[in-house]
């Protein structure tokens, strides 16, 4: 079959659904068929992406050559056995899922009706429909016996997508390292925001400076390198300001802050150290931080 004549469907209208869907639809292929038990997100994503809506998941594999399953990963293999008893054959179906942590296992019940499978992980955050635009020049990882690895690759590439090969990488440290780049970062963002104001700042202007030193804070890491775009006191070895930070977020009793604080210290002091921290009294920082 002829790329241009794939059809793709959707169970699952949510984020990462409705991101994916609209880079796909914009770059071509055809979008035919949605399902999601939120009504109102499917009628949305199939105006967006002209796509039938789909009352049932076997619905979906009648309209659709390749259906990715974006859904909560808790629901992923109960649909992968609603899709084996699927009454019209597999054979030919390709059936997809997105999650980071789950394995391509998850989806044997496809398989084992004769249907193909694979995963597609966007390495990327999609908080919403407009995030398709975040997905050029992202990653996504991919997991699939061949022919399928190069039809998901192929899908990839046509959304300027580079890929990672996920056959043989372990998932739980590869889903960690997702979690902490995009997730986590945020949670920062939000803490740095609640100290500013708790400094005196304003929120709407502890909002915009926060994001823009953080987005200060990348462009140097994109420029630069990571291990070259570290700055600030554990960088200087600047015990005393270090030594003030801590005792603040202890006597302002926010707990939660200063384990973040000291964890994520002791984690780019480790950074340091591989680099060129011997002009920083390292065992003196180390011990400052200790939890």
């Amino acid at each position: 079959m002829q790329y241009s004549q794939i059809r793709i469907g959707f169970i699952g209208a949510g984020k990462a659904a409705s991101a994916l869907a609209m880079a796909l639809y914009r770059s071509g292929w055809q979008v035919s068929a949605i399902y999601s038990r939120s009504w109102n997100r499917a009628v949305d994503l199939c105006k967006g992406v002209s796509a039938n809506l789909c009352l049932t998941t076997y619905d979906v594999l009648l309209r659709a050559d390749v259906v990715f399953i974006c859904i909560p990963d808790r629901f992923i293999q109960q649909v992968a056995y609603q899709l084996a008893r699927c009454p019209s054959s597999l054979e030919g179906k390709c059936i997809v899922h997105t999650s980071g942590t789950l394995d391509i296992e998850v989806l044997e019940p496809v398989r084992a009706s004769g249907g193909l499978i694979g995963i597609f992980h966007p390495y990327q955050t999609l908080a919403s429909r407009d995030s398709w635009k975040l997905l050029s020049k992202s990653f996504v990882g991919i997991d699939a016996p061949d022919p399928v690895f190069q039809l998901l690759s192929d899908i990839a590439r046509s959304i300027a997508l580079d890929f990672f090969d996920l056959r043989n990488v372990s998932r739980v440290p590869y889903h960690i390292s997702a979690v902490m780049a995009s997730n986590y970062l945020i949670a920062l963002l939000l803490e740095s925001r609640y100290l500013l104001e708790k400094a005196g700042i304003p929120q709407d202007q502890a909002y915009r400076a926060v994001i823009s030193l953080a987005v200060g804070a990348l462009q140097n890491a994109s420029e630069l390198g990571l291990e070259n775009a570290v700055t600030g006191p554990l960088s200087r070895g600047d015990i005393i300001t270090l030594h003030k930070h801590l005792q603040y977020l202890e006597n302002a009793e926010l707990y939660k802050a200063l384990t973040a604080y000291k964890s994520l210290g002791l984690l780019l002091l480790e950074h340091i150290k591989k680099g060129e921290g011997k002009h920083i009294p390292i065992d003196q920082l180390d011990s400052l931080l200790g939890l």
